[in-house]
């Protein structure tokens, strides 16, 4: 079949790469948006979702959708009543509580109807989980995506994490998502540090308590505080603690956490990282000490083999001269 197309009034451009995808799995709506914009691309929200025969919320699920696929971005004009364009900045948001805002059911399955990726999402998460998801859950990590817009990678590594923690409850994973976003961790590559720093803390914490016997109750929070810039911070290993320790000990007679964090900080601040580094750096100062005892004797032109010799003379000097003559006169 050949169909010829009829250019009388005109003609719209329409990206060929995403018409493709949205033929084969696009939305009715998401296809008549894309269309309306190639003719009109500066249509008011309420003007577009009328032209497309669909409610304002159905054209804002394509937007983000058709922002996601690639195949256009825009940008919210008063009265739109519209998110950013997906890869857009948004203005952060510093929250006040623990919880997200609640999406309604028919906000959650517009978002759900406009991102395969994030259904994929969520049942990634309920595999890691290990159950079905209420709508109150799916509609949690629906907000974790389009509020915080925190992207797949840092939801599965959070929902992985929580889980291996013993918490796998989508609330505690939105608490700790909530917590995480309000001291600046907002992307993958900042989450997997964050955990690394974490897992270092946690790998010497069972030598600390030991050393400093704090026995299992729970760490103060000046002595977390401690922990983390001695790992995190400064990068010490628990042999360099174990080093700090001792130190304290044999100055204090007791195991001071506070003695040995300033034992540490000093450490840290002349760039000393092994306990060999600390060694040397005694060795060091010790030979530097004896160097300034010794130094007058260096320096002095007093001779121990003169003085005896001269003190020999003075005190034998009489019973040596009549042998000194005699060798004299022969």
């Amino acid at each position: 079949m050949k169909i010829a197309l009829s250019y009388t009034r005109g003609a719209a451009a329409v990206p060929l790469a995403p018409l493709d995808e949205l033929l084969r799995s696009g939305t009715r709506v998401e296809l008549a948006v894309l269309l309306a914009a190639a003719t009109r691309p500066d249509v008011p929200l309420a003007d577009l979702a009328a032209a497309v025969g669909a409610e304002p919320s159905e054209v804002r699920g394509a937007l983000a959708a058709l922002a996601e696929r690639g195949a256009l971005t825009y940008t919210a004009e008063d009265g739109d009543d519209v998110p950013d364009s997906v890869g857009d900045p948004k203005p952060e948001k510093h929250l006040l509580s623990s919880t997200l805002p609640a999406y309604s059911t028919e906000d959650t399955a517009r978002i759900l109807e406009g991102s395969r990726q994030l259904a994929g999402l969520i049942d990634a998460c309920q595999q890691i989980v290990g159950k079905i998801f209420s709508t109150a859950e799916v509609s949690s990590i629906v907000a974790m995506v389009d509020y915080l817009s925190l992207d797949s990678d840092y939801i599965l590594l959070l929902t992985t994490r929580c889980t291996e923690a013993g918490k796998p409850s989508v609330r505690y994973i939105e608490k700790t998502a909530v917590s995480l976003y309000d001291s600046g961790i907002h992307s993958y590559h900042e989450l997997e540090e964050y955990y690394a720093r974490l897992d270092a803390v946690r790998s010497v914490e069972g030598r600390v308590r030991e050393l400093f016997g704090l026995g299992d109750r729970s760490l103060t929070k000046k002595e977390k505080e401690y922990l983390a810039a001695w790992v995190s911070d400064w990068g010490f290993s628990a042999e360099m603690i174990e080093k700090a320790w001792e130190t304290t000990v044999n100055a204090t007679g007791k195991a001071s956490v506070s003695y040995a964090n300033s034992v540490l900080k000093r450490w840290h601040e002349e760039g000393l990282k092994t306990p060999d580094d600390v060694d040397r750096a005694e060795e060091a100062r010790r030979g530097t000490a004896g160097k300034k005892t010794d130094k007058p004797k260096a320096n002095s032109t007093f001779d121990t083999d003169e003085f005896f010799t001269a003190a020999l003379n003075r005190s034998y000097g009489d019973a040596t001269a009549p042998d000194d003559r005699t060798k004299g006169d022969a």
